[in-house]
């Protein structure tokens, strides 16, 4: 595995107001990074919530707050 194809989310913080997650999370310029979400770690595979082009070294991202209790997050590089 190739040390690019590693991400870390740099901050997740919640946003006042509405209880919204805020991820960051290191990137490289024009490419494409899918967020994808498990509400269980045990259960099968992730489901999808976006796909973010990154613009520059960090990108960010605005997740609604869901109705479950927990949620757990994860960002892949997309392969071309």
């Amino acid at each position: 595995q190739n040390s690019l194809d590693l991400f870390f989310i740099q901050h997740a913080t919640s946003i006042t107001g509405n209880g919204d997650l805020l991820i960051t999370w290191s990137s490289e310029a024009g490419k494409t990074y899918r967020i994808q979400f498990q509400d269980d770690l045990n259960a099968a595979g992730w489901t999808e919530q976006v796909e973010v082009l990154a613009t520059g070294p960090l990108s960010s991202l605005t997740i609604p707050r869901g109705v479950a209790p927990q949620r757990f997050y994860r960002i892949q590089l997309r392969s071309p």
